[in-house]
């Protein structure tokens, strides 16, 4: 018997990284599987057959690779002294899938199986928000006494009962809820692809909705943040990066990379230009206020900002110390932005451009409670 591995280059995938697979030849015969290990075809050794030591995760996937080895070599020899015949490769990669499938329906090892392989950096952002998706879905599920069910089991039964304890009992957001959910669909999804279970994962949406409650900063709540005298140093510089958010709309991920390339000299003063992190065909044009490019100066137009977990941590102190009973987090700041335009009389198509949304639509549905007060005043002055 003999075992190779190989890159099955004519699957690769959007990000250029390509399957490694396992090529078993018993008697000139042979059978092909997947390691569902992805990686860049630099990164392979044609050579040794394994993981160039230059891939962060080397040591590791080379393990793998080893017990896949292991693996099919104990198979082999069992079936030879125990059963009493010669596997043909077929027959062997049957065995093996079979193994494969019976070790992994447990649904904590699929979503940690899905967030590796997702996300090959640990410390990246995104692996750290698909981790507290993890983590807030396996609970629940022990919570339900459903973490042990197969996976093939798992219907819109199940998901509803999930849904309710998430919002219900956990007391979580509608919309962080479904951003849950979908992560937990999407882990079901790839034990479907990888065969580990024979049910394709298709749900029906939850009919939950969100009431459309906008928390956003007064004038004067505005003021006494950017007044108030910190003396902890980093509450002093979450305060300005919020200050930033409330002063241009920027989401998040764009105050974090925002730099000096994005800043850009008109005629009537400085402006933001770039393209939003999350709607990359968007694009933010942005004037900046006198009071927001004296806080990018202090800073050299890149903002010292945080963690998303720290920035909302920090930002639910703050709102302790001056006393505003709202519950603070990054999307406040993008909220204030936008309903202090609206309010200012600012046209919603104006609105919409600024906070870089692929469709004013989009505003219309986010803002509509701030358009409905805004109509009931105007209609209210004239008569």
């Amino acid at each position: 018997m003999n075992i190779l591995f190989w890159l099955a280059k004519s699957k690769r995938n959007k990000k250029g990284q390509v399957p490694v697979y396992v090529r078993i030849t018993i008697n000139g015969e042979r059978a092909e599987l997947s390691t569902n290990l992805w990686i860049l075809e630099k990164d392979f050794d044609n050579r040794y057959k394994k993981i160039r030591k230059s891939h962060p995760l080397a040591e590791s996937y080379n393990k793998s690779l080893l017990s896949v080895t292991s693996k099919l070599n104990n198979l082999y020899h069992n079936a030879i002294f125990f059963d009493g015949y010669t596997p043909n490769a077929k027959q062997l990669k049957d065995r093996y899938q079979k193994g494969t499938f019976e070790s992994k329906t447990h649904i904590k090892a699929i979503i940690n199986e899905y967030i590796s392989n997702k996300h090959p950096d640990e410390e990246s952002e995104a692996y750290k928000k698909d981790n507290r998706y993890a983590v807030l879905v396996i609970a629940s599920l022990a919570q339900l006494n459903f973490l042990n069910s197969k996976l093939d089991d798992y219907n819109d039964y199940i998901i509803d009962k999930l849904a309710h304890h998430i919002i219900v009992e956990r007391k979580y957001s509608i919309g962080y809820c479904k951003k849950s959910l979908s992560f937990f669909k999407s882990s079901l999804l790839f034990a479907y692809n990888r065969r580990y279970c024979n049910r394709f994962p298709s749900f029906n949406k939850i009919n939950y909705r969100e009431t459309n409650h906008i928390i956003y900063l007064s004038d004067a709540e505005l003021k006494k943040l950017a007044k108030y005298n910190f003396e902890n140093d980093a509450l002093d510089k979450v305060r300005d990066c919020f200050l930033m958010q409330c002063y241009t709309g920027l989401a998040y991920i764009d105050l974090k990379n925002l730099n000096k390339e994005n800043i850009q000299f008109e005629k009537d003063g400085l402006w933001i230009n770039k393209r939003r992190q999350k709607v990359k065909t968007a694009e933010c044009n942005i004037p900046l206020s006198p009071t927001a490019v004296n806080i990018l100066q202090k800073y050299d137009f890149e903002m010292p900002i945080v963690s998303n977990q720290k920035y909302n941590t920090h930002l639910k102190t703050i709102a302790t110390l001056l006393g505003i009973n709202k519950k603070l987090t990054s999307h406040v700041g993008r909220k204030t932005y936008a309903t202090y335009l609206l309010n200012k009389d600012v046209p919603i198509e104006t609105v919409s451009a600024l906070l870089g949304h692929s469709n004013i639509s989009i505003t219309q549905k986010a803002y509509a409670k701030v358009l409905h007060m805004k109509v009931a005043k105007d209609v209210r002055a004239v008569l």
